[in-house]
């Protein structure tokens, strides 16, 4: 399944070609994997409601938490995605706001919700303006690119919880690249030690993370399997490459 498949099957807004895009109540009764889902580890289903251009997500046992409005139109929406990050028995909340465009998906406005202290925080990942929260990463492609940083200068094609799909490639009118890498950002989310700021980034890498966790055609076009690229990938006929 490409990029552009799983979002419209999972996003509210580009689910069913926007159908949806001005829904609200409980998105679970029309995207049935949101529904029922026990996000605060009680084994109780909680309910995740889209009021408006935000969401409400109401738990059985860790309260209730509004997000921001998000932009809303028929050819944008949001992935909400769970993850125990921190493993403490219930999980961290991600909402990937996409915007669909004649160069694939773009990823913005991205926010991982995580429970401190009591409350619900908000950690941005991508902001409004599509600026990456994370100075090291900013700096590892403006190194990469040779050209400044600024917010959308790369395409965040894709976001799952701290792994981001970056597409360093060029569009020159009807002319466009692709250069697949990927970004993890870390940050440390036990409550002990978890703080306001950016993410760290050390690398990014043209790796089996592009296998494991995005399928080749990224972009809806099936990718050749070329020998060099077996060799950027670490795989080859036979084995699968476990360093890079």
């Amino acid at each position: 399944m490409c990029i552009e498949d799983a979002v419209t099957k999972y996003s509210i807004t580009l689910f069913d070609g926007g159908k949806y895009h001005d829904y609200e109540g409980d998105i679970g009764d029309v995207i049935l994997e949101y529904k029922d889902r026990d996000l605060d580890g009680d084994h109780k289903p909680d309910v995740i409601k889209r009021e408006g251009q935000h969401y409400v997500f109401e738990f059985t046992r860790k309260g209730t938490f509004t997000t921001d409005d998000y932009s809303a139109s028929p050819i944008e929406g949001e992935v909400i995605q769970f993850q125990d990050i921190a493993c403490r028995n219930f999980d961290e909340i991600e909402i990937v706001h996409f915007t669909f465009g004649t160069g694939g998906p773009f990823a913005w406005d991205t926010t991982v919700y995580f429970w401190q202290d009591g409350e619900w925080r908000a950690f941005t990942v991508i902001d409004k303006d599509g600026e990456i929260n994370s100075s090291q990463l900013q700096e590892l492609v403006a190194k990469e690119t040779e050209m400044p940083y600024e917010a959308g200068s790369v395409r965040v094609a894709d976001v799952k919880m701290n792994l981001l799909l970056l597409d360093l490639g060029s569009k020159d009118g009807s002319s466009q690249t692709t250069d697949y890498r990927t970004a993890d950002l870390h940050m440390n989310f036990f409550p002990q030690y978890l703080v306001e700021g950016d993410y760290e980034c050390s690398s990014f890498n043209s790796d089996m993370a592009l296998v494991r966790t995005w399928p080749f055609d990224v972009t809806g076009d099936s990718v050749e399997l070329t020998s060099g690229l077996q060799r950027k990938l670490n795989i080859f006929p036979g084995r699968t490459g476990t360093s890079f």
